[in-house]
């Protein structure tokens, strides 16, 4: 079956890393539990809800490459690492670990648990472009002091789209008796999982981006250990039951909601695994390479150089413009170049200043093909090049 996206196709998608992109599939089949549900709502919120969704967590944990009884699905990522970090128990003088570059939603939460708690949130700066990955162990490893409790770190980091060597940072923490909540959002289907063998405390990642599942649909894991501390920030009925028995209630149920996106989770992995002959594998080193290409285009056409080696990078590149950085925007505001190449030629790629330059980070999915790259090198040749540096 010929997937067919949802996108205008008079754009230039190029940001799949923001909110994902849902195939038409995916859309009805949501709308077929909605109708479903719709049809009875007491009998199916009382009766179905709950047996569906435990069918919907097997197939996430598979995915994720854990024992399903450690996962729980929350409405996304900033939702499971908030929970997670209101959880802890932190005392005056505790330091916590956090990237320069950290999510901006999750990096305050961390900001917001340490102020009440007393605790010192240490940064660690990564400089851009980056030599290696080795790199990043070594500041992050530098960082630790007899003080540190805990550390926030990206598997995959947000604005350049670093793939983070997240196994070997949580193993060399944790020999240092420091935990690790992993901010995880970009990683299903952007890179393989194993979260078992990744031994991580926690792990918090989105499934409407790069599995394309409907907005709404995210998970969080919880190693068994830990399990019964970590209560999500909404509490409901589930406090109600014994500890050793709500952990996934209180998460399940956390007040009257739509879960249609919850339920749509296996139909989305399984028309994503169809657009490519070699399923969900082969489709993300098909769009690792469509990203590299495009990374290479904008080298050889235009000289802007990547921020790290090709080895860190999956279906996200960036690349640093040779521009100055702007005054730092709300949270929702839109970079004057990303605007221009909106309104002059309807290619959605989003500019960033991070950690002292200016750079494009490139997303790229099955629906990406060469004609975008050249579309926006070619937008670039003219709006950049003839901008003063």
């Amino acid at each position: 079956m010929e997937p067919v996206w949802q996108l205008d196709p008079q754009w230039t998608f190029l940001n799949h890393g923001s909110f994902g992109a849902r195939l038409e599939r995916v859309a009805a089949e949501q709308e077929r539990w909605r109708r479903r549900l719709e049809r009875q709502p007491l009998r199916f919120m009382l009766d179905e809800y709950l047996p569906e969704l435990e069918k919907v967590r097997r197939r996430v944990a598979q995915l994720a490459g854990a024992p399903a009884d450690e996962v729980v699905l929350v409405p996304n990522a900033t939702y499971g690492v908030s929970s997670v970090l209101r959880s802890l128990k932190l005392s005056e003088g505790d330091e916590l670990i956090v990237l320069d570059q950290a999510y901006g939603a999750c990096r305050a939460a961390l900001d917001y648990v340490a102020e009440r708690a007393g605790a010192r949130v240490v940064v660690v700066s990564l400089p851009v472009p980056i030599a290696s990955d080795e790199a990043v162990v070594a500041q992050v490893l530098e960082a630790v002091t007899e003080r540190t409790r805990f550390a926030l770190l990206d598997a995959v980091i947000s604005p350049t789209g670093w793939v983070l060597p997240i196994e070997r940072l949580v193993a060399e923490l944790k020999q240092r008796q420091v935990e690790t909540l992993v901010d995880a959002a970009h990683s299903p289907g952007l890179t393989p999982m194993a979260l078992t063998r990744c031994g991580a405390a926690f792990t918090a990642a989105n499934l409407h981006k790069w599995t394309c599942a409907p907005l709404g649909s995210a998970f969080l894991h919880v190693r068994k250990d830990l399990r019964d501390e970590i209560l999500p920030c909404a509490l409901s009925h589930g406090m109600n039951l014994p500890v050793a028995e709500r952990w996934h209630d209180c998460y399940d149920w956390t007040g009257t909601f739509d879960p249609s996106a919850w339920l749509s989770i296996p139909l989305a992995l399984d028309a994503l695994e169809a657009c490519h002959p070699e399923g969900l594998t082969g489709l993300m080193r098909r769009n690792n390479a469509m990203a590299q290409a495009g990374a290479d285009l904008i080298r050889d056409r235009l000289g802007f150089e990547p921020t790290a080696p090709r080895s860190m990078f999956a279906a996200m590149v960036s690349v640093v413009l040779p521009l100055p950085t702007v005054p730092k925007l709300h949270h929702l505001a839109t970079d004057p170049l990303q605007r221009r190449l909106i309104e002059a030629y309807q290619i959605e790629v989003p500019v960033m200043s991070c950690s002292g330059r200016r750079i494009l980070r490139l997303s790229c999915q099955q629906y990406t093909t060469q004609r975008d790259l050249e579309r926006l090198v070619e937008a670039l040749e003219r709006e950049v090049t003839q901008m003063p540096h």
